[in-house]
């Protein structure tokens, strides 16, 4: 896993429910990223809203599989803090 610290734009909310939360992120460079918090950190989902500029730490884990010569790539930040960026 690779820690990151991200400044970015909440896209899109997947799934808000009691024990996790998946959303989508925008960067500068116009590009998304999966973002997962869990549920020792699902206290944080409250901060979650579309169109929110957020500042984010976490950790990505990135996997790639290669199946019937098409490759498959997964990347997703499972989220450890937010704050809001004014």
């Amino acid at each position: 896993m690779i820690s990151v610290d991200i400044k970015a734009r909440i896209g899109e909310i997947r799934f808000k429910g009691d024990k996790s939360c998946i959303f989508i992120i925008e960067t500068e460079e116009e590009s998304e990223l999966q973002c997962t918090i869990t549920r020792q950190n699902i206290h944080l989902a409250d901060e979650v809203k579309e169109g929110q500029e957020i500042e984010l730490k976490g950790n990505i884990s990135a996997y790639r599989k290669i199946k019937n010569e098409v490759e498959f790539i997964d990347n997703i930040l499972y989220v450890n803090s937010i704050a809001q960026v004014n």
